[in-house]
């Protein structure tokens, strides 16, 4: 296995060692860390009354934005 050797600071090395579990390395650690996630990875994450509110005030923001793309849309084209 080919290995590089990488400078960090110790701010960083530190937020890793507290990130990374008792029986990882920081190999795996980073790979883990860095790993490419799919929207779905969050599906359920938010449960009962903090789910609710969130997705409330993502529909109310999508409403918002809707009165404000007409507004804008009306000053644009008449």
């Amino acid at each position: 296995m080919v290995v590089k050797t990488i400078t960090i600071t110790e701010l960083a090395y530190d937020s890793l060692a507290t990130a990374k579990s008792e029986d990882e390395s920081f190999s795996t650690a980073i790979l883990r860390l860095t790993k490419k996630r799919s929207l779905l990875d969050s599906f359920g994450l938010m449960k009962g009354k903090e789910g609710e509110d969130f997705e409330r005030a993502i529909r109310e923001g999508r409403r918002e934005h809707a009165k404000l793309k007409l507004t804008r849309d009306k000053r644009l084209w008449g």
